[in-house]
């Protein structure tokens, strides 16, 4: 068992007092932090900084900012002690495998550009440990929060209906589309004319609504888990 594992560490890390440390970070600054070895507050970020060699570049600086947003959203998701422990206690009793976990999220996280993917990564990561979603749903999840870009999360919150023109169509909805977020259906339309009414061939006309998929992860950030059972 390595000493300072990532398994550990982020067992470590699940404390109320995360939230205060965070914001004492926000006022600090990363450089002082790492000068002056505060990282050793969240044992996490520590051990991910040791481990990975991870210095003061602006990118290295950012990847360590998104680690803090993402293990402060993950804490604020624990409601009580009950349920801090025995999300401890999967870090205690299957070390090995979380350390493959925990390895693939920081390498995840490197690539997200905004520290608001961050914590939707946390909530994804939640709902994994609580088993709403698997492994791979996971992986499938935090890859698309990476290819979301701004205004296609707001978008998809619009609802499970959206009746617009296809020559209306956003590109955030046809975004959507293309990652398994939304279907789009074909929609027969009747046009008034002097001799009645005729069919507008279905191509010209579709609606959307969100898929399955789509409804579980915004049942997931929107932290409805009543609505991830219904939709599932």
């Amino acid at each position: 068992m390595e000493k300072d594992s990532l398994a550990l560490s982020f067992r470590d890390s699940l404390t109320e007092d995360v939230s205060a440390i965070v914001e004492e970070f926000a006022e600090i600054g990363i450089d002082a932090i790492m000068d002056e070895g505060l990282l050793k507050d969240i044992p996490f970020i520590s051990t991910a900084v040791s481990m990975f060699h991870i210095g003061k570049s602006i990118r290295e600086r950012h990847h360590i900012a998104k680690l803090k947003v993402f293990i402060e959203e993950f804490n604020q998701g624990i409601v009580n002690d009950r349920q801090r422990e025995r999300y401890r206690e999967k870090f205690r009793n299957n070390e090995k495998f979380r350390n493959q976990e925990l390895q693939y999220i920081l390498l995840i996280l490197d690539r997200y550009m905004e520290p608001g993917k961050s914590q939707m990564l946390a909530k994804m990561y939640l709902a994994y440990l609580d088993e709403y979603i698997d492994w791979d749903e996971f992986r499938k999840y935090s890859e698309i929060i990476d290819r979301l870009l701004p205004g296609d999360y707001a978008e998809l919150k619009k609802g499970n209906q959206y009746d617009v023109n296809h020559m209306n169509a956003t590109d955030s909805l046809l975004r959507l589309i293309a990652l398994g977020f939304v279907m789009e259906h074909s929609k027969e339309i009747e046009v008034a004319t002097t001799i009645g009414s005729i069919k507008i061939p279905p191509a010209t006309e579709k609606n959307y609504t969100i898929t399955p998929f789509g409804m579980k992860f915004l049942a997931i950030i929107e932290q409805r888990p009543n609505l991830i059972a219904s939709c599932c």
